[in-house]
């Protein structure tokens, strides 16, 4: 009887219904006559765990937090209460998650539009992006409100948790709490707004002009994406809504209006690695909800989440394995290429291979500064936003590169035209 209580705690834990308990229960035992309990003492014993879970639910999460400090004393996790010694806010963070921010902390993406918990609290994950350009999960929060006062104190208890160490840059949705909280806590940080959260409403508010028979669609992402300058992207949105005759679009107006905070070329030239979207924190959210149901109670919710971390860490470890141990094959013979097989982790050469394999179809002219090359595609067919020329700065004799795209600044990655300089000049190791 014991072991059939484990397999229904497991089960409750999972989010199963108790008609799916019964049938695989008694299909283990051979089928529904053959099983040695009915259908109501399997629907008993479920409702009995869930009882027993919800029991003294703030206590069982203390005591569990406690009991993970035992094991790790880097763990860190923060409350706070109201007047009546409820919890209105929840942090917490590994020790795993505390080292992760250390290094790769300079950017964070933070989203709460997941409620996982029968207090339907809302859940943040912060996350950012490791060496291996894998999504890295920082901490975790459960918010009563989301106010100003609020998020202050979040921001403050990740700041606690980091030693004092602030995101250079996050990327979160369109909320106004937040953005206060961001200016107050982290005024220093580059704040921007998740793109997805600014269009996610554009069909509703453009209507037919929006849909897949329209050629608008396309016009209008490409207009959001591609552009490399600030004045390409003016223009280029400016052009759209004269040739669609939009000029009336409050809907419009008011994304013109906010432009800076969402459109990618305004924060290109600041390290984001490369995210525009707060998509890897909601995916993290998305994962979260397989792991945990939506009615749970709190300290079931983060056991579970100590399952979903650890997944991740093997994810992670698993990536660390295959970078020290698989054998590189590089595109070329290039000792500049083999340098970056050397230096790169597997998911950060493979990012850096493209573009290198894409700058072989580059010409360089020399411009009247002597620091400014054209970088040109050779081909017919144009690059995004009908570009072909590439202005890069190259400082040869201090080994410093910048390019027109961005991608370096952005991305941290260089870009096919910088490397079609650096092969112009015989660069045989990627600067330091």
């Amino acid at each position: 009887m014991m072991a059939t209580k484990s397999i229904v705690q497991g089960l409750v834990d999972n989010g199963m219904l108790p008609t799916g308990m019964y049938g695989l229960l008694s299909g283990m035992h051979g089928g529904p006559g053959l099983a040695p309990f009915t259908r109501r003492a399997v629907n008993r014993l479920a409702y009995s765990i869930r009882r027993d879970e919800c029991a003294d639910d703030i206590e069982k999460t203390l005591e569990y937090f406690q009991e993970l400090q035992s094991r790790s004393k880097n763990l860190y996790y923060t409350m706070q209460t109201d007047g009546a010694g409820r919890i209105k806010n929840l942090f917490w963070s590994h020790a795993l998650s505390r080292l992760s921010f250390e290094h790769f902390g300079d950017v964070v993406t933070f989203d709460t539009t997941y409620q996982t918990n029968m207090y339907n609290m809302p859940l943040g994950v912060f996350v950012g992006v490791n060496n291996h350009c894998q999504t890295v999960v920082f901490g975790c929060a459960m918010m009563r409100e989301e106010t100003v006062e609020s998020f202050k104190w979040l921001f403050r208890a990740f700041s606690k948790a980091m030693h004092g160490k602030k995101p250079a840059a996050i990327l979160t949705d369109n909320c106004y709490q937040m953005e206060a909280a961001i200016k107050a806590v982290w005024p220093g940080a580059y704040h921007r707004v998740c793109k997805w959260h600014i269009l996610k409403n554009a069909k509703e508010n453009l209507g037919n002009i929006y849909s897949k028979r329209s050629t608008f669609k396309d016009e209008f992402h490409r207009v959001l994406n591609e552009p490399q300058t600030i004045d390409e992207f003016e223009k280029g949105w400016t052009d759209l809504i004269k040739r669609y005759n939009l000029e009336d679009s409050v809907y419009l107006k008011r994304m013109w209006d906010i432009k800076e905070k969402w459109a990618p070329v305004y924060f290109k030239s600041y390290f984001f690695a490369k995210m525009s979207t707060t998509q890897r924190s909601e995916s993290m959210n998305h994962v979260l909800k397989k792991y945990v149901r939506p009615s749970s109670p709190m300290n079931v919710l983060v056991r579970k989440y100590e399952s979903f971390f650890y997944d991740r860490i093997q994810e992670e470890d698993a990536e660390e394995f295959h970078t020290s141990d698989d054998k590189v094959i590089t595109a070329t013979k290039s000792p500049l290429e083999k340098h970056a097989a050397c230096v790169y982790t597997r998911g950060a050469y493979k990012k850096f291979k493209e573009q290198f394999v894409w700058s072989v179809s580059y010409d360089i002219r020399p411009s009247m500064d002597e620091h400014h090359f054209m970088v040109i595609h050779m081909g017919e067919e144009k690059d995004s936003w009908g570009r072909r020329e590439y202005d890069v700065y190259a400082n040869i004799g201090e080994r410093e590169f910048s390019c027109v795209c961005k991608l370096l600044e952005h991305l941290g990655i260089l870009c096919r035209h910088i490397l079609k300089v650096m092969v112009q000049f015989g660069f045989r190791e990627i600067p330091e």
